[in-house]
C-alpha cells in the first residue's frame, strides 16, 4: 500500500464528492422505483405501466452503477474511522461489495428476463429465443431469488445507517449527505 498523502483528509473531515453522493441517492431512488414497480407487476396492478417503470428504472440503474464504478475507480477511498471496530469495517465492506455485485446480477438477469416479453421498454433486448430458452428461464429464476439477497444486504446497510444515526453519531452518515458535518461538542 502506498504511503498516505499528507494532503489526504482524516476520517473526521473526509466526505464523498457531490457526484458520489448524487449517484448514491439516485441508486436508492431507483431501488424504490424498482421494488414498487416489481410489486405492482407481481400483484397484477397496472401491469403494463408497472413493467415499463421497472424496465426503464432497471436500465437507468445499469448506467448509474456503471458510472459509480468509473467514479470509484478514480476516487480515492475515504479513510476508515479508527473508532469503528474491525468487524464493523469488514461488515461494511462486505455489504457494499455485496450490494454492487447483487445490483449488477439483478440488472443482468432482469434484462434477459424482460427480453422474453413481447413488448419491452428495453433499449437493446437480447434475443427473444435465448430469453425464452432454459438458460433464460434459469436467469429469470435467479432474478427472483436475488431479490432476497438484495433485501438482506439493504437491511444490513440500513442497520448500519441506524447504528450510526442513533448510537454512533460519529459523522459517518454526513459523509454521504450534502449537509456539512456537525462537529461533536466537547462534553
Amino acid at each position: 500500500m502506498p504511503p498516505a498523502d499528507e494532503t489526504e483528509p482524516s476520517h473526521a473531515s473526509a466526505r464523498y464528492t457531490p457526484l458520489q453522493i448524487t449517484l448514491h441517492w439516485l441508486t436508492a431512488a431507483l431501488l424504490v422505483a424498482l421494488v414498487g414497480s416489481g410489486l405492482a407487476y407481481s400483484a397484477d396492478l397496472a401491469e403494463r405501466a408497472a413493467i415499463w417503470v421497472h424496465q426503464v428504472s432497471g436500465q437507468i440503474l445499469i448506467l448509474v452503477v456503471a458510472l459509480r464504478f468509473v467514479v470509484r475507480f478514480f476516487a480515492s477511498p475515504l479513510p476508515a474511522d479508527p473508532d469503528h471496530a474491525v468487524w464493523e469495517r469488514r461488515l461494511a465492506a462486505f455489504t457494499h461489495l455485496g450490494l454492487y455485485v447483487t445490483l449488477i446480477a439483478m440488472a443482468a438477469t432482469g434484462y434477459v428476463a424482460a427480453s422474453a416479453l413481447g413488448h419491452t421498454a428495453l433499449a437493446l433486448p437480447v434475443s427473444q429465443s435465448f430469453a425464452r430458452s432454459d438458460a433464460g428461464e434459469a436467469l429469470l429464476f435467479a432474478h427472483f431469488a436475488l431479490k432476497w439477497v438484495l433485501l438482506a444486504l439493504v437491511g444490513l446497510h440500513l442497520a448500519g445507517v441506524l447504528k450510526h444515526a442513533l448510537q454512533g453519531r460519529d459523522g459517518t452518515l454526513s459523509r454521504m449527505t450534502f449537509q456539512p458535518r456537525k462537529e461533536k461538542e466537547n462534553a
